[in-house]
């Protein structure tokens, strides 16, 4: 039987466990914390509260990765950024922040590509022990995928927009962009 990217009772590998605490989950009922239960993957719940993290598999914790909401640390207990929204929508602003770059997928660490697959859909099955190429395959498959959603039939790119986005030309592209309100 293969390996897959979260299977390790096959290979007898310990999965990485990290944590997750809930910042919201502040209700105390005689002087315990309630916890808020939370669904990571279909079937599989965790109960969470702000004071203690919970520990479960990488690709569980990666969900919460979501919203800022949820702080999650690795194995080694060092934090884990969540994706701001604008990361999660993938527009390229026209004059980025000091701290943000624009880089290609294969630029990447595997740390960081698996937390951008983990916020899309079906992307959750995939942790930072995943090859690169399968994450970096599912990453442009998704936004294929999303490209398509987003744009309705009288939003279609014409040709000399095509070859902006296509191209090089990321200013071209922004002006387009600028130009049709988005």
């Amino acid at each position: 039987m293969a390996k897959t990217s979260n299977d390790s009772t096959i290979t007898g590998e310990v999965p990485k466990l990290w944590g997750v605490r809930d910042s919201n989950a502040k209700q105390v009922l005689d002087g315990k914390v309630v916890p808020r239960v939370h669904e990571a993957v279909p079937g599989r719940t965790y109960a969470l509260t702000f004071n203690e993290y919970t520990k479960m598999p990488e690709h569980h914790a990666r969900v919460f990765l979501r919203d800022p909401a949820f702080e999650v640390v690795d194995e080694n207990e060092m934090p884990v950024r969540s994706l701001s929204e604008d990361t999660q929508l993938r527009l390229a602003p026209s004059v980025l922040a000091p701290h943000l770059v624009i880089a290609n997928l294969d630029e990447l660490t595997g740390e960081a590509l698996a937390t951008r697959a983990s916020v899309k859909l079906g992307g959750t099955r995939y942790t930072s022990m995943t090859p690169r190429d399968v994450l970096i395959a599912f990453l442009l498959d998704a936004e294929k995928a999303a490209q398509g959603l987003r744009r309705s039939d009288a939003d279609r790119v014409t040709d000399n927009e095509t070859e902006a986005w296509a191209g090089d030309d990321l200013k071209s592209a922004l002006e387009i962009e600028m130009a049709r309100g988005a």
